[in-house]
């Protein structure tokens, strides 16, 4: 995703009950720790963070796709030289057998 899409998938999975982020220690793969130069930035991305918008960097923010494939847009910005930004969430089911259980 652009950087503005995964900092906003984020937030979104952040504010669902029964959703939780999952973070790069969890999935076992490197966190975003480096971000790319405005200069030469998108101007997506450019308009966002002069915008006040968060950047995509830190546990929440994968530095590789935890899958084994990707997609033909991650192959695309690959092949164009443009940032991928990651982040994964999970879905929260409490077992039937377990619905009157303390969280």
């Amino acid at each position: 995703n652009v950087e503005d899409v995964a900092v906003t998938i984020r937030d979104s999975l952040v504010a669902l009950d029964g959703v939780d982020v999952l973070t790069a220690p969890q999935l076992g793969v490197a966190a975003a720790t480096t971000l790319e130069n405005l200069e030469g930035a998108p101007l997506r991305t450019r308009r966002w963070v002069e915008g006040g918008g968060a950047r995509a960097i830190g546990e929440d923010f994968l530095a590789a796709s935890p899958l084994p494939v990707r997609t033909e847009t991650e192959g695309y910005y690959h092949h164009s030289g443009r940032r991928v930004h990651y982040v994964a969430g999970v879905v929260l089911v409490k077992r039937p057998d377990r619905l009157d259980a303390p969280d």
